[in-house]
């Protein structure tokens, strides 16, 4: 028995001190008198002795020492057990959230589940959430058909029933279907359908159902900041099912305007917040355009009055809007120049700059947050002239020929002047507003191509909105072949499977 380095075995406190430690426990008498701190005397170390044999007696028989091995199975070991593993679902994770925004929705509803989660739920697919069930849904059926792999997309697939099944049990169950999981479970199945999609019409029935859904919520209950921020993800995608539908949004009445204006934190949220009223305003404008056109009981009076009805309020929308874009311009952080080709092609990017018909305007933006809130503007201008075009009668060629020397985006019309306008003349406004979303998209391409996944919602809005539009122009012409060409890849195929049942 030693004392390691034969030192001292009093307390910490007696040996600063200098003066000889008692050695009583739990703590020295000396530090207990005195009301010191003392954390007692130090403990005993027992040092084993073995005797080492002697190196100068080697046996006849002893070999001779090998040099020392390095085991590698050791090693490899140590290595394996302080690396993460990933399993399967985790790859299947990963890999949609890195084709998907990072600010997107898939990204915002996988906040509040964890890989352990999903991996058990693989390998158990009775037990589990209904949340956990569709996330997992989405993954194997997004990686599978990406990937061309149809063993994991007929797995996503039987997940995908399994999901469908216990949504269904909730949905039954008063209360439930208003449940934020339940919500969340249903826009995690209708994004899997816009971009992974198992039907032509599968898209639209479950935006359908998550507004049904929202609708029987209300605004007025308790939204957690988790599942408000997913409420405002949405929006782009009711109201695109409403559009395609004809069927007026819950987004147009008065308590989901105030709900969402409430919510607006900075200007870029209450600009954004602005022109979807305007949108949601004109899915109604569409919603009574259509039963207007397929009611069968025609009173040619009657018929006439409800038109009329229609399209002053139509009007109505149109200058408001155009207040709108008046009050936007103001904002020098909003200006923009028009630019030639020529010059548009001085600066480095993608190879298409080169194709650019010569004859074409671009813009040029001194601040990119302006693009976005253009780009939205002008494809809410072209329903809202859809619409003022179905409600007018044709006119001669004459009245067509001088629309397109007016620009209703930039030139101010009076309502007087609008009621007087012709079918003709509604749609050359409308390739106009057109071509402005086109213009905005192809400063996205060439200046600000990062900005294509942070804009992805608004994106794909604007590119079926101009997706049908016919100008039989030579830049028109361009431009139909270009988003055929260069912007196909940015419209999912849920939404190009939806166009063949939208109604213009």
């Amino acid at each position: 028995m030693a004392n390691v380095a034969v030192r001292s075995k009093g307390c910490s406190t007696c040996r600063r001190r200098r003066v000889k430690c008692d050695q009583h426990r739990p703590i020295c008498m000396r530090c207990q008198k005195l009301d010191l701190a003392c954390d007692g005397p130090r403990d005993f170390n027992f040092v084993v002795g073995k005797i080492v044999t002697s190196r100068r007696k080697q046996s006849s028989t002893t070999k001779p020492a090998r040099p020392p091995q390095k085991r590698v199975d050791d090693h490899v070991q140590v290595y394996q057990s302080l690396t993460p593993k990933m399993t399967d679902v985790g790859t299947y994770i990963c890999y949609t959230q890195k084709h998907l925004s990072t600010r997107g929705l898939f990204n915002l509803a996988m906040q509040d589940v964890s890989l352990g989660d999903l991996d058990a739920l693989s390998t158990s697919p009775s037990s589990g959430r209904l949340f956990q069930k569709t996330a997992l849904t989405f993954v194997l059926i997004f990686f599978g058909t990406q990937n061309k792999h149809s063993d994991i997309a007929a797995w996503g697939y039987t997940m995908y029933g399994k999901a469908l099944e216990q949504l269904n049990q909730d949905l039954s169950e008063p209360g439930s279907c208003t449940r934020d999981e339940v919500i969340v479970s249903v826009v995690t199945l209708t994004l899997m359908e816009c971009l992974a999609p198992t039907g032509a019409k599968h898209y639209l029935q479950h935006m359908l159902g998550l507004e049904r859904l929202l609708e029987l919520r209300g605004p007025g209950l308790y939204h957690s900041p988790h599942s408000l921020r997913i409420y405002k993800s949405i929006r782009h995608m009711i109201l695109f099912a409403s559009l395609r539908t004809g069927s007026p949004s819950i987004l147009a009445k008065p308590e989901w305007k105030t709900f969402y204006r409430a919510e607006c934190k900075d200007e870029s949220e209450i600009i954004e917040q602005q022109l979807m009223e305007f949108l949601a305003d004109c899915t109604v404008l569409m919603a009574e355009r259509n039963a207007l056109f397929t009611d069968t009981q025609r009173d040619n009076h009657l018929q006439q009055q409800r038109s009329d009805d229609i399209k002053l309020r139509a009007l109505a929308c149109l200058s408001s809007l155009d207040l709108w874009r008046r009050r936007w311009a103001c904002d020098i952080r909003n200006t923009y120049l028009v630019t030639s080709a020529a010059s548009f092609r001085q600066h480095p990017g993608p190879s298409w700059l080169h194709d650019l018909p010569s004859s074409l305007t671009l813009f040029e933006f001194l601040d990119d947050s302006a693009a976005p809130a253009l780009m939205f503007h002008s494809s809410v201008l072209v329903y809202i002239l859809r619409v003022l075009a179905s409600l007018t009668p044709e006119c001669t060629s004459d009245a067509m020929q001088q629309t397109f020397d007016h620009d209703l985006s930039q030139e101010p019309v009076s309502p007087d002047d609008l009621w007087t306008y012709t079918k003709e003349q509604f749609k050359a406004a409308e390739i106009l507003a057109a071509w402005e979303v086109m213009r905005c998209l192809l400063y996205f391409m060439a200046r600000r191509p990062d900005y294509l996944a942070s804009q992805r919602s608004l994106l794909q809005l604007a590119l079926t909105t101009i997706w049908t539009i016919h100008d039989e122009t030579p830049e028109g012409l361009w431009m139909t072949q270009f988003l055929h060409t260069e912007c196909s890849a940015l419209i999912p195929k849920g939404l190009l499977l939806v166009d063949k049942y939208g109604h213009r």
